[in-house]
């Protein structure tokens, strides 16, 4: 696990002063003496890095103030001192000395990012009025930042004076000119372009952003559209939740929109040329319309929750009249009509106004991940779906309609039938479900013969749960009118025949294709290609990571992936009839038959590669290569199932085995591979050893683990360490490996099994080259690799495994996930846990931050910081350094704007929240505060694909 920087050079010029006189003290050592020559403040700053990191507070907080006034600082470095020792003072309940220590950074600021740091601050711990008091001072200060207001208004409403952060925010929409404001993306610019103090102005014109002032806030996105005001959102739905304010709301509407028409009405009656007296008409009409688009929308909103969805459209319609333009009105019209099944009425009115003012439209990651955006599937599905469940045909036709006018923004390209179909299967639809995601098959997946899109993995996911079904596109199922015609245009040239078994097959043989062709997304075929032809292609290689979050957009997604991926054959040999098997394998099948022909077309195509990389050529390899890979994993999985049963007695049964029915998914043979030198001496040794060769790492698993479980456990062991350079398969070599050395050790064979450790850990043979952004192959085959080591190895051995293989490299979520698997990490030595980079250690860890400008590695090491910092005083102080330090936290940190996103803060939120959790243990004074935590959390940020990993809890 190591951290990427990720970051520009500007930005990091920003922290280049901080950054070198932290390298300095990070390099010092705990016992080092200030010397003759030596630089005072580094020996400084090098005790008061070991007194924040490793001392008490007191010791701490008096290192603090001997050097946040030290005139010698610069940089980052005198704000770093004041946050940090504000943070001792607010623990310790000591607000004044906190703001006393504030002042300063405050009153030097000359722009609004000090107020924001500060009320950040203060609000994590509880004190909302003098964050309240900090931001005023701000806005006397600069009545013209909007970042300051929004604070303002937003620390009203966390408050509990609702009213009083409607009027402000109503004072926000007055004073922005911009067309349909606060439904603007947020501008995410500079902060060092921004406008000081002195001259700051409102932002009033968006063809000039770097006179803009950045966006700033405490709260993320609620809902799926763009706004300025995030907070607004939020104050709404908490009041739509209070019955006292859904009364009074109620109550006002009629008074609310009739001011509203009438301020309008003197805007059109006015006959005078005088600009300024229509400007302020206009700030009146707009403050009115406002109001009562915000009343309706809190009473709309109750009735939504209550299932009262005649009287909340009736209400959301009338308000309309009024604010004909306002996107959350027009988004809970949407929602009303929706429940009483008017899908017609709602596509041709709120929902194209919707298209038009706030960009609804669908992909699939909307629907495959967590977060905000995955709304607006909803919008767009839920009035067809309600129909469909009153009139099955009327809703199909919706449907249709739907997918073709909320596409992608450019109107050319249709929804994707795969996120229909995920949808549909969310919302308890299978069967209607399963026509679209079989669409998704033909036209992007496994069916076009064409290479997978991460994108489509889950679909594909999603029917091996679901099962086949019917195969023919034109049966009456089918919604679409002409039948075979697909929702979105084929692209990237001709696909592979696949080749297909009949539907009155077993189950799970018709699984296996679309298996096999998800085990072959997981592989590089760039890479593949190069290795037998010495040739480049295209294409892209998207690792492990797309299937790991895949898992999560299916009911029962994990389980399916590791049955599909991993225990499919053995399912295979345990419950389809020998018979259905054999056919399946026979020459004749269509499995056998669609195999043999694309493997002698791409063999032949390789040749030519070799020969002459033309365009063409090259782009044919391009297309072929993954689903070729995927035909011969789906064989290899047939196989898998016939050796399984077949269970050969010995080597020598196994290698009469394997000449008989190995050579169909020969790869190297198929493509006419050159033989490496060491391809010839390993092949050598094979021989001399009368070991057979092995082409697909899963067959050389089940061999192994076959002849283990007839006692042969050298035979095992010798067949793993001579086939070490097998080519083919997603079983990574650590697993088979250290699963050998277990099995040379049963055989008696210590040189062997220590050869094999070596092997495991040296990972000479790599069946993917992983990015560090990426899941790695291991973590995803973790599961069956337990399975395993249970089986055939102690405690200790799978212990031994995580330790070399898994937690090195494992970030906090995978640590999460591993220690889920793992019961027997919890009597394991807390040492265990430390085996990192070098950057594990705490300094090495504070350092990484400095260089990297980023808090990410501290994220990604916070689940291990966690179980080996007993007392959890040094995870404390780095919580601390991660949310005073404002640099980045979360993965979704974009370019560094000189201030850290919501979705930073929250995530730093989050990881204070995990260490209140755990010492809430044996405190209840950290569960009070991790209780307190979560409400302002809940109130402050929505479930997103990286909280909900790296805190499942948190959203449940």
């Amino acid at each position: 696990m190591r951290a990427t920087p990720r970051f520009s050079f500007l930005f990091r010029r920003l922290f280049a002063v901080a950054a070198c006189v932290a390298v300095l003290l990070c390099a010092s050592s705990p016992s080092h003496r200030a010397e003759d020559g030596e630089t005072p403040l580094a020996y400084e700053l090098t005790r008061l890095r070991q007194a924040w990191l490793l001392g008490d507070d007191s010791a701490a907080a008096a290192r603090l103030d001997a050097l946040r006034n030290d005139n010698r600082l610069s940089g980052e470095l005198p704000r770093w001192a004041a946050y940090l020792r504000a943070w001792l003072a607010l623990e310790q309940r000591d607000t004044q000395t906190a703001l006393d220590v504030l002042e300063t950074p405050l009153k030097a600021a000359s722009d609004a990012r000090e107020y924001v740091r500060a009320v950040r601050l203060l609000l994590l711990f509880g004190d909302e009025q003098s964050a309240l008091a900090l931001v005023r001072q701000g806005i006397a200060r600069a009545p013209g930042s909007v970042a300051l207001r929004r604070l303002e208004a937003g620390l009203l409403w966390l408050s509990g004076a609702h009213a009083e952060a409607l009027d402000a925010y109503s004072h926000m929409v007055t004073r922005d000119a911009r067309p349909n404001y606060p439904y603007v993306a947020p501008w995410r610019g500079r902060w060092q372009d921004a406008p000081p103090f002195a001259t700051g102005q409102p932002p009033a014109d968006a063809a000039q952003p770097a006179k803009v002032e950045p966006f700033a806030d405490l709260f993320a996105p609620l809902h799926w559209y763009n706004t300025d005001l995030p907070g607004l959102d939020r104050c709404i739905s908490e009041m739509a939740m209070d019955a006292k304010h859904v009364a009074a709301m109620t109550v006002d509407l009629a008074t609310l929109a009739q001011a509203a028409r009438s301020a309008r009405e003197r805007i059109n009656n006015l006959r005078t040329g005088d600009a300024a007296e229509r400007e302020q008409l206009e700030k009146a009409a707009r403050a009115a319309e406002f109001k009562a688009a915000c009343a309706a929308r809190v009473v709309v909103r109750s009735h939504l929750a209550a299932a009262r969805s005649e009287q909340a459209e009736k209400i959301a319609r009338s308000a309309l009249e009024v604010a004909p333009d306002d996107v959350a009105l027009l988004d809970l019209h949407v929602q009303a009509l929706a429940q009483q099944g008017r899908a017609e009425e709602s596509r041709s009115g709120p929902m194209a106004r919707l298209r038009s003012l706030a960009n609804l439209w669908v992909y699939t990651t909307m629907v495959t991940q967590l977060g905000p955006q995955n709304e607006a599937p909803d919008r767009v599905f839920a009035g067809a779906l309600a129909l469909y469940r009153i009139n099955p045909e009327a809703g199909r036709k919706q449907f249709q309609e739907l997918m073709t006018v909320f596409g992608a923004p450019d109107r050319a390209t249709p929804v994707r039938p795969a996120a229909l179909g995920l949808w549909l299967y969310a919302k308890n639809e299978p069967e209607l479900a399963r026509v679209y995601l079989q669409e998704a098959s033909r036209v992007e997946g496994f069916l076009s013969g064409r290479p997978m899109r991460p994108e489509v993995q889950p679909a594909e996911l999603a029917l091996i749960e679901l099962g086949e079904g019917k195969d023919d596109a034109s049966e009456p199922d089918d919604p679409r009118e002409g039948g075979g015609k697909p929702a979105v245009p084929e692209e990237g040239g001709e696909g592979v025949d696949v080749g297909r078994l009949d539907q009155n097959a077993h189950p799970l043989l018709r699984a296996a294709p679309r298996a096999g062709a998800l085990s072959a997304s997981l592989m590089d075929a760039r890479g593949v290609v190069y290795r037998l032809s010495g040739a480049q292609i295209w294409g892209s290689y998207y690792g492990a990571r797309p299937l790991w979050t895949s898992q999560r957009a299916i009911p029962n997604g994990e389980r399916t992936l590791q049955n599909a991926l991993y225990e499919l054959p053995a399912r295979i040999a345990a419950e389809v009839p020998a018979a259905e098997l054999d056919a399946a394998l026979a020459p004749g099948s269509a499995l056998s038959q669609s195999l043999s022909q694309n493997l002698e077309s791409f063999g032949e195509s390789l040749m030519r590669l070799k020969g002459a990389q033309d365009l063409q050529t090259r782009n044919s390899v391009t297309q072929k290569a993954q689903p070729v890979l995927g035909l011969l994993e789906a064989r290899a999985i047939l196989l898998r199932a016939r050796l399984q049963r077949d269970k050969p007695a010995d080597l020598k049964a196994l290698a009469d085995w394997l000449k008989q029915h190995q050579s169909t998914i020969d790869l190297r043979k198929a493509a006419r591979a050159t033989s490496e030198e060491a391809y010839v001496l390993m092949d050598r040794e094979r021989k001399q050893a009368a070991i057979p060769e092995v082409v697909h790492s899963g067959i050389l698993l089940d061999a192994a683990v076959l002849l283990a479980n007839a006692g042969l456990y050298a035979e095992a062991a010798r067949l793993v360490w001579y086939n070490r350079d097998v080519p083919q398969g997603i079983q990574a070599l650590e697993p088979l490996a250290t699963l050998a050395a277990i099995f040379a050790t049963r055989g008696k064979d210590e040189m062997l099994a220590a050869r094999l450790k070596l092997l495991a850990a040296s990972g000479l043979v790599q069946q993917q080259q992983v990015s560090q952004a990426d899941k790695h192959p291991l973590v995803l085959e973790l599961p069956y690799t337990l399975k395993l080591l249970r089986a055939h190895g102690s405690a200790a051995d799978l212990l031994a495994y995580l330790e070399l293989h898994v937690i090195p490299d494992a970030d906090s979520e995978v640590m999460r996930w591993v220690a889920n698997l793992c019961p027997e990490l919890k009597d394991a030595p807390e040492s265990l846990l430390l085996r990192n980079a070098s950057e594990v250690s705490t300094f090495g860890i504070f350092e990484a931050t400095i260089n990297y400008a980023s808090c990410a590695y501290v994220r990604d090491s916070w689940f291990k910081m966690l179980q080996v910092d007993g007392e959890n005083t040094t995870t404390r102080r780095f919580a601390a350094w991660t949310l005073v330090s404002d640099l980045g936290v979360s993965r979704t940190s974009g370019r560094p704007a000189g201030l850290a996103d919501a979705a930073d803060v929250v995530m730093g939120w989050v990881m204070l929240l995990q260490l209140h959790e755990h010492d809430g243990q044996k405190s209840p004074a950290a569960r009070a505060h991790a209780a307190r935590l979560r409400r302002l959390l809940l109130r402050c940020a929505s479930p997103t694909e990286e909280l909900v990993s790296f805190h499942p809890e948190l959203f449940r």
